[in-house]
């Protein structure tokens, strides 16, 4: 019996009738635009990132928050590289793995709030009950845009889907209850723009703007330093643990 292809990191698992049932870590929820430019493959690197996390070991074999034992690393993670037709609906494969997944790791940007797919995916996580294991990553964009009066008085670009911003209801509805996510900003702080994933690409981008070399050594070690914060955030979120 054939069943569709879902590539999951160092190997491709088939999710035929006896597989939709196998349990991930996290769901990546993400636009396939913020996914595509080279040193911005921000689903790649996030998928990568939590997979290959080694849990400190003072960590392993402990309850976490919530009771659960704390695993040595985070795997599997679940992340879709299909990207589907403007008309289609979510596959059962995708809401299998919502079902089955611990948490909901949502990339967030102007350009997921485009996306149907990346709302329907968050709405129906939520309707689940599991509001509470919702985590937002920043990359571009204003979180609340749309709805804080000072950042719309300032044009500024929502960057939560709606889902995100205010609670679900059992039957997909969205309330009028506004949502607080965990959130972990990866923008650059000098600018407010949109990150990197490479060192090598950021450095690249600010040769070209034409900065001292002082300047990018110093944007350098500032956004590293971001970048892992943003990171351990974000695997705290995952295990349910205090960051510290």
């Amino acid at each position: 019996m054939g069943g569709v292809m879902i590539d999951v990191g160092r190997f491709i698992v088939s999710m035929n009738k006896s597989e939709q049932k196998r349990n991930f870590w996290c769901f990546i929820s993400y636009r396939h635009a913020d996914n595509q430019h080279a040193g911005r493959q921000w689903a790649t690197w996030l998928h990568q990132t939590l997979e290959t996390y080694e849990v400190p070991a003072d960590l392993v074999g402990r309850p976490n928050l919530q009771g659960e034992i704390i695993p040595d690393r985070i795997y599997p993670v679940f992340r879709d590289e299909e990207e589907l037709p403007a008309d289609a609906d979510l596959s059962r494969p995708i809401i299998s793995a919502l079902t089955n997944s611990r948490c909901l790791l949502v990339i967030c940007s102007p350009r997921a709030c485009e996306s149907r797919f990346v709302a329907d995916e968050i709405a129906r996580f939520k309707a689940m009950g599991k509001s509470d294991r919702v985590i937002a990553a920043i990359i571009a964009g204003e979180p609340n845009a749309s709805t804080d009066p000072a950042k719309i008085e300032q044009n500024m670009v929502e960057c939560f889907p709606e889902p995100l911003r205010f609670e679900v209801e059992e039957d997909l509805s969205i309330s009028n209850r506004q949502a607080e996510p965990v959130a972990a900003d990866f923008r650059i702080e000098e600018t407010g723009e949109e990150g990197w994933v490479s060192p090598q690409a950021y450095r690249a981008h600010m040769q070209g703007q034409g900065l001292p070399a002082a300047v990018i050594a110093e944007r350098l070690k500032i956004h590293a330093k971001r970048m892992e914060l943003m990171k351990l955030k974000i695997i705290a979120g995952v295990i349910l643990v205090d960051l510290g």
